[in-house]
């Protein structure tokens, strides 16, 4: 700490934790002095909550606090809503920043981003101000949200692609998104995860990390993902064989998808359209919901009921292009 002469006085200045405190002696205080004023100071100092530090400062502040929980795909994708946030917003005091401030952001993110992009940068937006300015209500206006339709395969299409891949590396992994498991748990599965009489524990995912890599975490995309299904003995003793469930580029199950749906020439759906075929099949057969949910390790129905709410709709405009093709003359 430097001693500074003033007038007649001795003045010492000390910042701590973005507090500024000034002590001044009427002769050159010994370092003793000056720590027992500075302590006296830092006593009687008033106690202030109010955050100092920039909004990107509390953001990755965030981010490490919740390293141990948070999956390290989202994880990943708050390092990317981050980056893309806009630099003065980034700069900008988090004790300054205003539910104005806020709106503003999201309106220009909203300029060339998809409704569902916009939601998910306020919400990490929100969980930062959430933390640390908790007397900060938000009231942003948001992008109505989008209801795209979603694709739910036909069984001839989902046996035509099985029938297609037969023999080839993308069998297992199609079998078991049958199955209604995701590709991050197809991708985790080895044959240490089938017992003797074939129940399949999933209770890994893999996943891409903040680092650029694929890496296995020890659960799925929920606890509640965590089950014990039974598999056929066919995919069991394949996937026995070969020790694995699929060893290559997680990416590369859809770029197969897409090829094989074109050399088939049927309508293209995604990998994840797999669990709405499965849904839509048990529910058609008269399994229960919980047993469903059980089986594709959904928390809630939420999800589950919209692939089935879909599939009755496609099921219905068939119906009525048949009955439409039976009245036209």
């Amino acid at each position: 700490m430097k001693i500074e002469k003033v007038g007649n006085q001795f003045r010492v200045r000390k910042m701590i934790n973005c507090i500024k405190y000034t002590m001044t002696f009427d002769h050159e205080p010994k370092q003793s002095e000056i720590k027992r004023e500075l302590s006296r100071l830092m006593r009687e100092q008033p106690k202030d909550d109010t955050p100092k530090g920039t909004f990107e400062y509390y953001a990755k502040k965030y981010m490490q606090i919740q390293d141990n929980i948070l999956s390290p795909s989202t994880l990943r994708s708050y390092g990317f809503i981050l980056d893309k946030l806009s630099s003065e917003f980034k700069r900008k005091q988090l004790k300054d920043i205003t539910q104005a401030d806020v709106q503003t952001e999201i309106n220009i993110i909203a300029k060339n981003k998809s409704p569902k992009t916009v939601r998910n940068n306020h919400a990490f937006i929100s969980a930062v101000i959430k933390m640390y300015r908790p007397n900060l209500m938000l009231h942003t206006k948001l992008p109505q949200k989008i209801k795209k339709q979603k694709t739910v395969p036909l069984r001839d299409d989902i046996k035509a692609v099985l029938d297609e891949v037969k023999d080839t590396r993308y069998y297992i992994p199609y079998r078991l998104a049958v199955y209604g498991l995701r590709r991050g748990e197809i991708c985790a599965i080895t044959a240490l995860d089938i017992s003797d009489d074939n129940i399949l524990t999933i209770n890994k995912d893999k996943v891409y990390n903040g680092e650029k890599k694929w890496v296995i975490k020890p659960y799925p995309k929920t606890t509640d993902s965590q089950r014990a299904i039974y598999i056929d003995n066919e995919l069991a003793d394949l996937i026995r064989k070969q020790g694995y469930a699929f060893n290559g580029h997680p990416s590369r199950l859809y770029d197969n998808l897409k090829h094989v749906q074109d050399r088939l020439g049927i309508e293209r759906f995604r990998f994840h359209d797999f669990r709405a075929y499965m849904v839509t099949e048990l529910s058609q057969a008269g399994y229960s919901e919980a047993d469903i949910m059980k089986m594709g390790g959904w928390s809630t129905p939420n999800i589950m009921k919209s692939a089935y709410r879909q599939s009755r709709i496609q099921k219905e405009l068939e119906t009525q292009k048949n009955i439409s093709s039976t009245l036209t003359l």
